[in-house]
């Protein structure tokens, strides 16, 4: 019905409009756990604002039966609660936006989505330690299976981005 102006069965593509290849099976496959993992981040993220303003009162409470220390007034209670709540918001467009702009990059085939991918990981990896020593109540525990949930979306993301199959979309072209 529609046809393209710039190439022809006769002609071929315009000078710079070079189509991208299209991934392999195993790229296809990491790009799916990227998504998966953005979406365990978006999971992750409602969890702690949901546990954040439904523990609020319990907070309120132990900010006013400080003994010691300077307890904050109601109105710096306010601000400081509203701050947590919006770090947690940012934090979570944030985490979400990197899943799918690897995902966007590496279907490119940008070898260095890929490094940039097993860096985050990496990061990702430790932050998951660290959160297991800190398991003490059943809030933590949720949050420590999803984060799991991403971490395990990570690895497959991973596990088929470095695959021999996908080697070769990944070569850095010589410019």
């Amino acid at each position: 019905m529609f046809k393209s102006f710039t190439t022809s069965d006769r002609k071929p593509a315009a000078k710079g409009a070079a189509a991208t290849p299209e991934p392999p099976e195993t790229v296809s496959r990491a790009v799916r756990f990227m998504f998966a993992g953005a979406v365990a981040s978006l999971v992750w993220g409602l969890y702690l604002i949901i546990v954040t303003v439904s523990s609020r009162s319990a907070a309120l409470a132990a900010n006013n039966s400080l003994s010691t220390g300077k307890r904050m007034t109601p109105s710096q209670f306010n601000s400081a609660f509203t701050g947590i709540v919006i770090y947690y918001v940012a934090l979570t467009l944030v985490f979400v936006a990197l899943w799918m702009w690897m995902a966007r990059m590496n279907r490119a085939g940008r070898n260095w989505a890929r490094i940039t991918a097993s860096v985050l990981f990496a990061v990702w990896t430790y932050e998951a330690y660290r959160s297991i020593t800190a398991l003490s109540t059943w809030i933590v525990l949720g949050l420590m299976i999803i984060m799991l949930a991403i971490w395990a979306a990570g690895l497959g993301a991973l596990y088929y981005l470095w695959r021999p199959e996908s080697k070769a979309f990944f070569k850095p072209t010589a410019q």
